[in-house]
């Protein structure tokens, strides 16, 4: 099962961004506080969602309801031998929106071509995610550095069949070895990998282990402040998301790459770790964070490798002791 597939100068302000009015909204992070909804998201399962788009020439009084669809569709995809369970159902403005917290019915129904082509006589589109998530990435660790980058991503490709986007890990401090970031698309080349535990980089076996996914951080797709997403967003036009230059509809934009913060109007990216904002923000994150977990107000999820088997039970007089 495949899962199929995201410079520095100064600028000057162009008249139609206007930074000093619209500042992050992250009033409550200001006072050193985040709000519950932003922890609870940081732990969530970060396996993207699924859309389906009804066909637009139908009254929407007639669509049938989350609920009804996601049934539907669970018991299409069993008429087809694919088990599958939705552990989010909800909507994105008029598209239904789909979630699994399990890696085989992701993989499932990213590879299946066994959609089906209405819901309730209503003809959809299916809008699947257009990358792989950091679930299905792995880490080769411990490579010599005798080893070029261009040499250890050839050896990793030559180990497995469905690699993609191998790149070096980027540490703050000098080390004697590197370590390497890549994604598995196929599920069973990924499981086989962590089974084995290491793979040959030249003449030297190296470590695999799964990637462990920092804190994600709630921010705005349409501004690019940090506190809110985009649904919660008060700005009226959106930006781009390097130069900040508002992007109007029925103009064109072109983007001269010199990049601008939209939390300190620094020269960088909005979300660079460049930013002392971003740096506070996910320091003060994480704390929050381990001290919800370890209170118990909180438990990280995390997508599980396979579905859970059900207990065995016995009855008292099946196995009588021996004598």
């Amino acid at each position: 099962m495949n899962v199929s597939t995201a410079p520095k100068a100064s600028l000057p302000l162009n008249n139609n961004i206007v930074l000093d009015q619209h500042q992050p909204q992250i009033s409550e992070h200001q006072q050193g506080r985040l709000p519950f909804e932003q922890l609870k998201r940081t732990v969530s399962s970060n396996l993207p969602c699924f859309l389906i788009e009804y066909d637009q020439d139908v009254n929407s009084k007639n669509r049938p309801s989350d609920i009804s669809a996601a049934s539907f569709l669970e018991d299409h995809f069993k008429q087809q031998g694919i088990s599958i369970t939705f552990s989010l159902v909800g909507h994105s403005g008029i598209k239904l929106k789909l979630g699994v917290s399990n890696k085989e019915m992701y993989a499932a129904l990213i590879s299946t071509d066994k959609w089906p082509a209405q819901i309730n006589n209503i003809n959809i589109t299916v809008i699947k995610p257009k990358f792989i998530p950091d679930a299905f990435a792995l880490v080769v660790r411990y490579v010599p550095l005798q080893y070029n980058e261009e040499y250890v991503k050839e050896e990793i490709e030559r180990n497995l069949q469905s690699v993609e986007n191998v790149r070096r890990i980027q540490y703050h401090f000098q080390r004697r070895t590197n370590d390497f970031r890549f994604v598995v698309k196929d599920l069973r080349e990924y499981n086989s990998t962590i089974k084995l535990g290491r793979i040959s980089i030249g003449n030297t076996l190296c470590t695999i282990t799964p990637f462990l996914t920092g804190n994600r951080m709630t921010f705005c797709t349409r501004c690019w402040c940090l506190g809110h997403m985009r649904d919660k967003c008060e700005l009226e036009n959106p930006r781009c998301r390097i130069c900040l230059e508002n992007l109007i509809n029925g103009q064109t934009h072109v983007c001269l790459n010199r990049a601008r913060c939209a939390q300190c109007n620094g020269d960088h990216q909005s979300l660079s770790s460049e930013c002392d904002k971003v740096v506070e923000y996910r320091s003060e994150l994480k704390a929050q964070i381990n001290n919800a977990i370890s209170s118990g107000k909180l438990h990280r999820l995390i997508p599980q490798e396979r579905t859970q088997s059900m207990e065995f039970q016995t009855k008292q007089n099946e196995f009588p002791s021996l004598p």
